[in-house]
């Protein structure tokens, strides 16, 4: 009977295990797969160390030409049990381009914010993440980019 449950246990971590990607490399936990064809959420997964936000995976954020209204998710993973939380609705600053994108919403006490990009021209968008510890205050501010292909 145990050696039956050990199989099953060994099997189903197998199984879950092919549905993640690995790590970014930077203490954020798993890398998501990008969605941003319109079809479904676009994930981006963010990580940070020592109050320093990494690189956004994927950057770019690349929304494919002639999908609009695609949702953006930025996710802090396993980052946001360390006391790092996405700063409410200043979380997600568009630098240039504030006409293609609503006011991020953030949700789950700060782990995930997202944004609607209307996706209706095409533009290199400039973007900041900001991040926040609970205890240590605003953490450095990271600016990758979106790259709507209209």
């Amino acid at each position: 009977m145990k050696s039956t449950a050990i199989l099953g246990t060994i099997a189903f971590a197998s199984i879950t295990g092919c549905a993640t990607t690995p790590g970014n490399g930077t203490g954020g936990g798993m890398s998501v797969m990008p969605d941003c064809d319109g079809d479904g959420v676009c994930k981006v997964a963010v990580s940070v160390s020592n109050c320093k936000v990494g690189t956004p995976v994927p950057d770019p954020v690349t929304v494919d030409e002639g999908k609009r209204n695609v949702v953006i998710e930025w996710d802090l993973g396993s980052d946001w049990w360390a006391g790092y939380r996405f700063v409410d609705d200043k979380a997600i600053i568009i630098k240039n381009g504030n006409d293609q994108f609503d006011t991020p919403a953030t949700s789950g006490s700060g782990k995930k914010v997202t944004l609607h990009d209307k996706n209706e021209k095409k533009d290199l968008i400039q973007y900041a993440i900001h991040v926040r510890h609970i205890f240590q205050g605003d953490c450095a501010v990271v600016d990758p980019t979106i790259k709507n292909q209209g």
